[in-house]
């Protein structure tokens, strides 16, 4: 019986592996091996006779297993047959990609529909948010009618003001209200906070927690939701991101040692019919709230309506640091819901949002469900492991705050049925906007190509900078002037990394002319350059 199962589990192995071999992405270019038992891989390597390619050791990762690379990488297949023909070799493969699995293991997942629609699973696999790559914790105020801040699915994630002691009636922090250690209810004055189902399920859509086996997740698993609840009438608006503009100016002041970096509110209510013109102390707050670095995202009327014509508050608000956001559904289809081309920005999904409700869960649907997934998105985008972004968040507040709106807006998914609708013309897509964050971080991408060279003329060292049309393992090779191969070395391009390598030959150079190539399984570029 075990040796039929041996059989079975062989039979099983082998005929996979030829499949995996096949489907399976793999790094190109690499070859995963293991030796026999006291074998020497040099000695292999040497051994195999290599017709049109090579084989160069890059890492030992145990006694006899090893990664090797191919060059060049499209005769992977080749290499990987002679190698598994020779006698000192136990098992050799191509390097295949792992999958990674963060889909969130929250019972209530799969009646998020939305969150596949905007493409928030893919963004989970690079950051599930919570801090900048600098360490900055990531904050959104929520203004709204209320929140359950002790939900299941949002506690963990509720801000806490820890200059603040809780419910002893002190003002701790001298910021004006006494017990605001869970935010704010702005007509109580401290921390007090309705249980509203409006309120809680917006919240919900933002950050409830993902992955923690409770209910639903949020765009962003991890973020602070900084809760402005009770917000009923205009001053409330008002003190509300007032209250938010000031914990992000003590942040920026004192270099994080206080405040709250804040980076984007949520407003799910409005006026309807009303132009900006007409509330100018809340028309005002945006651009004084973006200066300190916070963008501010606002849902339109539910009525279906031509705001540049009929108005609408605060979409009509004409500030830089305001995005404003229209509905869809489903289907992908525009929901009615305000629109114009000047002052409505993008979509997002909104009818039938599965979201947090007070001690249980449920649906929201509206322009109110819209915008919190755009609030979410922000938030989320900060945590991408971009030095250049965390940083410059900190340095110039206004100008990222701005980068960040053009990041959201670039990113869209076009839809017919917002062309004549919207700014944009499109969607939420996280996915997309990610793309725009690596740019920023890492530059534009585009044809292959070595850019610069220093210095030129080089002795031993040599700093290269490239670019490169995706995000792949390419080969740097380099070559005298008679075409003989001196120096190779892969080279992953990261999403978020810097397109610059340095080569240290270990030795100087003899003086002359050599060529310098950077390519993948698809392209190949050369550049001379001198040595001295």
């Amino acid at each position: 019986m075990r040796t039929l199962l041996r059989l079975l589990i062989c039979i099983t192995f082998f005929t996979s592996n030829s499949f995996a071999q096949n489907k399976l992405e793999f790094k190109k270019g690499e070859i995963l091996i293991q030796l026999k038992k006291d074998q020497d891989i040099d000695i292999l390597i040497s051994s195999i006779q290599k017709n049109n390619y090579d084989l160069f050791l890059k890492k030992k990762i145990h006694h006899t297993i090893y990664v090797l690379d191919v060059v060049p990488a499209d005769a992977l297949d080749i290499a990987i047959d002679a190698l598994s023909k020779n006698k000192l070799t136990q098992f050799v493969q191509k390097n295949h990609r792992v999958v990674l699995r963060t889909m969130p293991d929250d019972p209530f997942f799969s009646n998020q529909w939305h969150m596949d629609m905007i493409g928030a699973p893919e963004a989970w696999e690079i950051s599930t948010g919570g801090l900048t790559v600098n360490g900055d914790t990531i904050v959104v105020a929520v203004l709204d009618d209320g929140c359950q801040v002790d939900h299941p699915d949002l506690t963990e994630n509720i801000w806490r003001n820890y200059l603040e002691i809780p419910n002893n009636g002190i003002d701790d922090d001298d910021n004006g209200y006494a017990d605001d250690f869970k935010g704010l209810n702005v007509q109580a004055g401290n921390d007090n906070h309705f249980s509203s189902i409006h309120g809680t399920a917006v919240t919900g859509i933002v950050g409830a927690k993902g992955d923690n086996g409770i209910g639903v997740t949020g765009v962003n698993w991890n973020v602070k939701i900084l809760p402005i609840t009770n917000v009923e009438f205009e001053s409330e608006v008002v003190e509300g991101y007032y209250y938010a503009l000031n914990l992000r100016r003590q942040y920026n002041q004192t270099n994080g040692a206080s405040g709250a970096f804040i980076v984007s509110t949520n407003a799910s209510f409005g006026i309807n019919s009303q132009f900006c013109d007409n509330f100018q102390i809340w028309g005002a707050a945006y651009d004084s709230l973006g200066m300190e670095g916070i963008i501010n995202i606002a849902s339109t009327s539910n009525s279906n309506i031509n705001v540049e014509e009929n108005g609408d508050m605060p979409t009509s608000c004409p500030s830089d640091f305001l995005i404003t956001v229209s509905n869809t559904d489903e289907d992908d289809q525009r929901v009615s819901s305000g629109y114009g081309t000047t002052s409505i920005d993008l979509a997002a999904p909104g009818k039938n949002s599965y979201t947090t409700r007070p001690d249980n869960y449920g649906v929201l649907g509206g322009t109110s469900a819209a915008a919190p997934h755009v609030t979410g998105a922000v938030a989320l985008l900060y945590s991408m492991p971009c030095t250049d972004l965390a940083t410059q968040a900190i340095l110039n507040p206004a100008n990222t705050a701005l980068t960040m709106k053009d990041i959201i807006l670039n990113g869209v998914h076009p839809l017919p049925d917002l062309e004549d609708k919207t700014l944009t013309g499109g969607r939420l897509d996280i996915v997309n906007s990610i793309e725009e964050v690596k740019a920023f971080c890492s530059g534009e991408t585009g044809a292959l190509n070595i850019d610069n060279i220093t210095p030129n003329p080089v002795t031993s060292t040599m700093m290269i900078e490239f670019t490169t049309p995706e995000e792949d393992d390419y080969t740097f090779s380099i070559y005298n002037s008679i075409g003989q191969l001196i120096y190779t070395e892969v080279v992953p391009v990261l999403p978020f990394g810097e397109k610059r390598h340095t080569i240290d030959l270990k030795h100087s150079l003899m003086g002359g002319v050599y060529f310098l190539t950077i390519e993948n399984v698809n392209d190949i570029h050369t550049t001379p350059f001198f040595a001295y």
